[in-house]
């Protein structure tokens, strides 16, 4: 398809679906952060963020199955729910 086309192929995008009370809690998040990185100009060095990771047996998610053949690169993103 590259060579007789010109498409390409693109991934989608998986994020964590986001829901309406997370939303306030990354606020106060960032205002804590905000109000640390004022007192202490190098305190970004002492968070430590980790990712999580959840399997599903049923293969809920499997992202490298999902592409898109396209011309241009769509920017598709899926939100999916953290624990389904």
């Amino acid at each position: 398809m590259n060579k007789d086309l010109g498409m390409k192929l693109y991934k989608v995008q998986l994020v964590q679906e986001l829901k309406p009370h997370d939303h306030p809690m990354r606020f106060r998040f960032a205002q804590w952060t905000e109000q640390h990185l004022v007192e202490d100009e190098h305190f970004y060095r002492k968070i430590i963020f980790s990712d999580e990771a959840h399997f599903h047996l049923g293969g809920y998610v499997n992202k490298q199955n999902c592409h898109i053949w396209g011309s241009e690169n769509p920017h598709v993103v899926m939100e999916k729910p953290m624990h389904p």
